[in-house]
């Protein structure tokens, strides 16, 4: 696919996601930040309840304990974050950023599943929302991969100039795509994410590899922590981050599952070879065995014996 039409594909792709954001904002936004009001204030009364009980030494029955810890429980599926001050406040997960990483998470498939939409009309917009955007991403994510396939071809036609050989020829090539794939889409972002989420090393790099391969498990998501001020564009980088990290593992894949499968082919074609060979050989014995068994002659005649010891007549001369 030439780069006008790729840069076209990811116009088309940049617009929908601005308007399925603008639609899960409609959508959800006003709901979650009710929910939240409505549930600090639970949770207010219920602190409040337990510092009363305990300065006027009256007794903490079990019901109010029981509502505490539902309040508690069902806090963060209203939208409420908790800080390490032990105060909480509103997340604001639908607002408008957050609800373009989250459009970008259905149609990639990566799901975190930190935040979902929890209106009957969000939840329906959602599924058609996935229902175009998931082929659309596919479309454009297949040729952004290609494009990037082809950088390593030209690496693969320089190494083939050095050696001859092909299975070490595509090992180089899969060993020096995999080492781009870990230090540009890996190792580089968890240091980012190291210095903005907090996080440590390890925790940074396993939270890029488990979001690239589409595993998203959701412990681990940029820009959700509570006690950190992000910039009002980071989501979004991470967003595109994704992006094209999601197409240069496919590439890493592609190429990986290309050399296999070329090797399997080769081994198949040369066994069939080996085949046909020996069957080209013994088949005109076979048929002489079958004939002499149906007509009992042991010896065959001479011109017929020769005709199967040498079955291609030497031409005729003039």
């Amino acid at each position: 696919m030439r780069w006008k039409y790729i840069i076209l594909l990811i116009g088309l792709y940049g617009v929908y996601l601005l308007i399925g954001a603008a639609i899960f904002y409609a959508l959800e936004f006003a709901h979650e930040e009710s929910e939240c009001n409505k549930t600090l204030q639970e949770l207010q009364a219920a602190f409040d309840k337990v510092g009363t009980n305990l300065s006027t030494n009256t007794t903490f029955n079990g019901d109010d304990l029981r509502n505490l810890i539902q309040v508690i429980r069902e806090a963060p599926s209203n939208g409420v974050q908790f800080h390490s001050d032990q105060t909480a406040s509103c997340a604001h997960n639908w607002n408008y950023h957050n609800a373009f990483f989250f459009a970008g998470t259905v149609v990639t498939t990566i799901g975190y599943g930190n935040i979902s939409p929890r209106t009957s009309g969000g939840q329906t917009f959602c599924i058609f929302f996935a229902m175009i955007g998931i082929p659309l991403f596919g479309i454009m994510f297949a040729a952004i991969g290609e494009k990037m396939a082809k950088i390593f071809q030209r690496l693969d036609s320089k190494v083939a100039k050095k050696t001859k050989r092909e299975t070490v020829r595509k090992l180089i090539v899969i060993l020096v795509t995999v080492a781009a794939l870990f230090l540009f889409f890996c190792i580089v972002p968890a240091i980012i994410f190291t210095a903005v989420e907090k996080w440590n090393f390890h925790e940074a790099f396993y939270y890029s590899f488990i979001t690239l391969t589409t595993i998203g498990f959701g412990d681990f998501v940029a820009g959700s922590n509570a006690d950190l001020s992000y910039p009002s564009v980071y989501r979004i980088g991470v967003y595109f981050w994704i992006l094209f990290g999601l197409a240069f593992m496919a590439t890493v894949i592609s190429l990986a599952s290309d050399a296999i499968k070329d090797k399997a082919e080769k081994k198949t074609r040369k066994k069939d070879v080996e085949e046909d060979g020996e069957d080209s050989i013994s088949t005109p014995h076979v048929i002489m065995n079958e004939f002499n068994q149906t007509t009992g002659i042991t010896e065959p005649p001479k011109q017929v014996a020769t005709a199967i010891d040498d079955p291609v007549p030497e031409p005729l001369s003039d």
